[in-house]
């Protein structure tokens, strides 16, 4: 039976201890949040982890930024992910003035079942 740490980190009221996550594919799919949402350099021994996403809020939407951060979400995903999953393809596309549509679409190496996670970021 599969067992790790529930995305966000949680800690069980009854019990004071970290909550955990038994559902494989939720738990894949919080450790691609994880990547997503850490800004490189924001972990103190892994400087290059993460794919930025958050810091796209503060930054001009437009197809250049987006195509920009297609590759880097890509590039996170498959370095720190590889061994769990394989990325089939990513998505950025600015779909208002004010809103960033990633779309991830991966498939679990361990079930061999393909997943979708969408994101959306805003201004």
């Amino acid at each position: 039976m599969f067992q790790g740490f529930k995305y966000p980190l949680q800690i069980t009221p009854a019990s004071g201890r970290v909550a955990v996550e038994r559902d494989y594919t939720r738990y894949i799919k919080g450790l691609i949040y994880q990547v997503l949402l850490t800004r490189p350099g924001e972990r103190i021994n892994r400087p290059r982890f993460g794919g930025g996403l958050r810091a796209l809020v503060f930054e001009p939407l437009s197809d250049a930024n987006a195509a920009i951060a297609q590759a880097t979400i890509y590039g996170s995903l498959n370095e720190w992910l590889a061994a769990l999953i394989q990325i089939e393809d990513v998505r950025v596309e600015v779909v208002q003035p004010s809103t960033l549509e990633v779309t991830v679409v991966y498939l679990i190496r361990a079930t061999n079942e393909r997943q979708f996670l969408n994101v959306e970021v805003t201004e």
